[in-house]
């Protein structure tokens, strides 16, 4: 079982897991972008009505409000293997991911709230410490607006090289890259943590961030019913760089020029 690492122990134990979802991350976004217009005038008096500013950074993640995006720093876990995440928060389930994130998952729930993003639902399912078992046999789908995964790194010469998040990882039925169906922000959602009694963010338990196996817990989840199947995806290794790889992860409501034609 993986040790909690300190930033989520403090989230356990801090007032912000009391908060109700929406309202506790939406003011914990005003404050920063309030903090950050007072500094950009200088904290001299009451500033004039600015435009917005473009960037915010938190630990690990960065809210680009201008080009309406969010950027994750985070490493390449796996290069091969059957995965069940695309990415994880590291040290969690980095047994089974694609990739390492070193942001929260609840600070891409904010970043996607600032966005206009209003999160959906995701599949039902038992949550214990550390765990979540998707509900077998339920109907319904996870639902939530779609977002597009972009994942960027330098290669050996220097230059940027960027995918799809879907064209890392491979389907070893038809050893084709998984589907561009972009993800959908289901949002997670709120447990009971037995040993305290409070209500914590799930994904903070479990570490699921981005998954392609439907998961009760993450925060991005996989659309399509190929995430029923648990064993069903690889690491594509074959345009993968050496695990370790620094990356950056931007997250994107899609766009209509990013909807393929069939959909």
């Amino acid at each position: 079982m993986p040790k909690r690492d300190p930033h989520l122990q403090g989230f356990l134990s801090g007032r912000a897991r009391r908060l109700p979802l929406v309202a506790g991350l939406a003011l914990s976004l005003g404050v920063m972008l309030f903090l950050a217009v007072c500094v950009a005038a200088g904290g001299e008096g009451v500033p004039p009505p600015p435009a917005r500013p473009r960037l915010v950074t938190l630990k690990g993640i960065r809210y680009d409000l201008e080009a309406k995006r969010v950027i994750m720093d985070g490493r390449v876990a796996l290069t091969s293997g059957v995965v069940e995440l695309l990415a994880c928060v590291r040290g969690t389930k980095d047994y089974e991911s694609v990739l390492a994130l070193d942001c929260q998952p609840y600070d891409l729930h904010l970043g996607l709230l600032a966005l206009g993003l209003e999160p959906g639902r995701p599949v039902s399912g038992e949550v214990e410490f550390y765990h979540a078992q998707k509900r077998e046999g339920s109907a319904e789908p996870p639902r939530g607006p779609t977002v597009v995964v972009w994942v960027e790194w330098k290669d050996r010469e220097g230059r940027t090289v960027r995918h799809r998040a879907e064209e890392l990882v491979t389907n070893v039925k038809t050893k084709k890259t998984m589907e561009p169906t972009g993800w959908v922000f289901v949002g997670s959602r709120f447990v009971r943590d037995e040993a305290s009694g409070k209500e914590v963010y799930a994904a903070a338990l479990t570490g699921a961030v981005i998954t392609t196996y439907h998961d009760p817990t993450t925060v991005l989840d996989n659309p399509s019913t190929t995430g029923e199947d648990d064993t069903l995806f690889e690491a594509n290794q074959a345009d993968l760089p050496p695990a370790g790889t620094p990356v950056q992860v931007i997250v994107e409501p899609e766009k209509k020029k990013d909807v393929r034609p069939d959909r």
